[in-house]
């Protein structure tokens, strides 16, 4: 399995602030969506020590609208087209034997 590299603490701060500044927040803004004070969010984003928790990364991204994936992990989450969307549904409504058909079906289509 391939592993992730993590931000450094300096980087996971400058990628909260990244966030925030995409979302067109001020830190006042930000902190009263969370439930924090200003300083706070001043702290975790000037921090030198990754001191942050999954709690708090929590609150950023469902109530500040932060997208966590990318603060944890530095690359931006892709969502699937409407195309490869539906694609998906329709295997998933598969059962497991046609499931496997169509996984050897794109394997082949894709190495030709």
């Amino acid at each position: 399995m391939r592993q992730m590299s993590q931000p450094t603490a300096r980087r996971y701060g400058e990628l909260i602030v990244e966030e925030r500044e995409r979302l067109g927040l001020k830190r006042e803004q930000l902190a009263e969506l969370i439930g924090y004070k200003r300083a706070a969010i001043e702290a975790v984003e000037g921090s030198s020590q990754r001191q942050q928790t999954y709690g708090l990364l929590a609150k950023l991204a469902v109530c500040g609208g932060l997208d966590a994936h990318y603060i944890v992990t530095g690359q931006r989450y892709a969502p699937l087209a409407a195309d490869e969307q539906k694609l998906l549904e329709h295997y998933r409504s598969l059962d497991e034997t046609d499931q496997a058909t169509a996984r050897r079906a794109i394997s082949a289509l894709a190495s030709t």
